[in-house]
């Protein structure tokens, strides 16, 4: 079933075949996400979430894929993953009284991602990280609203009049000069025996053997890309994994024997100690899938 939503032609696809269809035999034409202003107005569409399907997302995908999400680059941050989950554990145990854990799992993963991508704490800047964590979850819940301008063009005054534009421009302002300034900070120090992934972008741009040199615009696109999509997915999914348990005791305490049982006696669960943990990789699952 064909609808046309404003200027948005949306195909209803309600069967096996046709979902094959789009999602495999035809899916470099059903690729591209629709055009909505606020990513268009946030570096012109040049991350990977929304950039257009072609040449430049292939070559960001491919240095992303090989310098970040690599087996060897995902093994090669196992000490970074195991100091947060460290420190995580350090200030539960420590705090008397109540604790925030949707705060608590955010600061973890966005330190996660900041130091894999960067090479340092993104959060080292109280003021600069509480800024850039409430752009972040504005730019979420902009993407996820209804906007008139996305749909009926000739409406986009709407915007202007109810002061809509003013949120994303003010938001987009404040990734935008976040962004440069994080990235003009970490150029400026020496570099590290190890480059990061912000130093595998720029040395692409001394490279003429390289298959696209990214500009600074792409690659603020890049990292704020990679940020937003890292953080929010991990720590939420980690926290309604969590409340899931709470609401099933007997799911709960199956996990607990189990990781008990495993671990024994250490301090923390270690990565290949979880290989054996199957009803906790099938807990995990579940809670990714639904």
């Amino acid at each position: 079933m064909l609808l046309q939503i404003g200027r948005i032609p949306t195909l209803v696809v309600s069967s096996p075949e046709m979902a094959e269809q789009v999602l495999r035999t035809q899916d470099h034409i059903f690729a591209n996400r629709p055009l909505l202003k606020i990513m268009d107005r946030l570096y012109g569409q040049k991350n990977m979430s929304f950039s257009p399907y072609g040449e430049y997302w292939r070559q960001a995908k491919k240095v992303t894929t090989l310098h970040l999400l690599s087996n060897k680059k995902v093994q090669s941050i196992q000490p970074i993953r195991d100091d947060e989950v460290t420190l995580l554990l350090r200030k539960i145990s420590n705090s008397s009284s109540s604790v925030n854990m949707s705060e608590m799992l955010s600061d973890t993963t966005s330190n996660i991602v900041s130091r894999a991508i960067l090479g340092k704490y993104l959060a080292s800047d109280k003021k600069r990280n509480d800024e850039f964590h409430y752009a972040l979850n504005k730019v979420v819940e902009l993407i996820g609203e209804f906007r008139v301008e996305d749909f009926f063009p000739s409406l986009a005054w709407i915007g202007k009049f109810v002061g809509s534009n003013d949120l994303v421009n003010e938001v987009c302002r404040i990734i935008d000069d976040l962004s440069s300034a994080v990235i003009d900070d970490h150029v400026a120090q020496d570099k590290a025996e190890k480059p990061d992934f912000v130093d595998v972008l720029h040395s692409l741009q001394d490279d003429p053997n390289a298959d696209i040199i990214f500009s600074r615009n792409e690659i603020n696109a890049i990292f704020m890309d990679l940020i937003l999509a890292a953080t929010d997915t991990s720590y939420i999914t980690i926290e309604w994994a969590m409340a899931e348990l709470v609401h099933s005791p007997e799911a709960m305490k199956k996990v607990q024997e189990e990781v008990r049982a495993i671990a024994g006696n250490k301090s923390m669960v270690e990565q290949y100690d979880t290989d054996k943990m199957y009803y906790l990789k099938a807990v995990v699952k579940e809670v990714d899938v639904s």
